[in-house]
């Protein structure tokens, strides 16, 4: 083997390389409640967040809408129902599904409970957690909630079910 055979197995820069990108080193691996959910942070880069969620059974969102990200869930544990445009979707371990922007949409976790990922695309949902999450559940502000959404660009259409 060549040194210029080893250099070209060396990865190459991808598109997010060569950009700069606001990090937020300090609140990765970070864990926050919202809503009796705990979510820990794993990256934040701009173009997308991602974040690992459990939440316990009965946990619901509101109906709402994202004007400015899109949203994935993976489910690795549990369940969840997934209501939008009408149709309910139970998705189970190793399913997922992607709510495009502007989509009403709602979710609410299975007996169970639910684990899974949350990405969302570019970057939103991280920062909702950051400004309004909580260092305990106990100390959750659906006040201080509603307007880091709202300041993200969320529309909350109807409380959870």
């Amino acid at each position: 083997m060549t040194a210029s055979s080893i250099q070209d197995r060396q990865p190459r820069p991808t598109n997010a390389d060569e950009h700069s990108h606001t990090t937020h080193p300090e609140s990765a691996s970070v864990t926050r409640w919202v809503a009796g959910g705990r979510f820990t942070e794993l990256i934040d880069d701009g173009d997308y967040d991602a974040q690992h969620v459990e939440v316990p059974a009965g946990f619901a969102t509101p109906v709402h809408l994202h004007t400015r990200y899109a949203e994935h869930l993976y489910v690795v544990a549990g369940s969840f129902k997934f209501w939008a445009a009408g149709k309910v979707r139970v998705i189970d371990p190793g399913e997922s599904i992607t709510v495009a922007i502007g989509t009403a949409h709602a979710l609410f976790a299975g007996d169970r409970g639910g684990k899974g990922l949350i990405i969302s695309r570019p970057a939103g949902f991280a920062k909702v957690v950051r400004d309004s999450g909580t260092e305990t559940e106990a100390a959750f502000d659906l006040e201080r909630f509603v307007h880091a959404a709202i300041e993200a660009g969320d529309e909350i259409l109807d409380p959870p079910a």
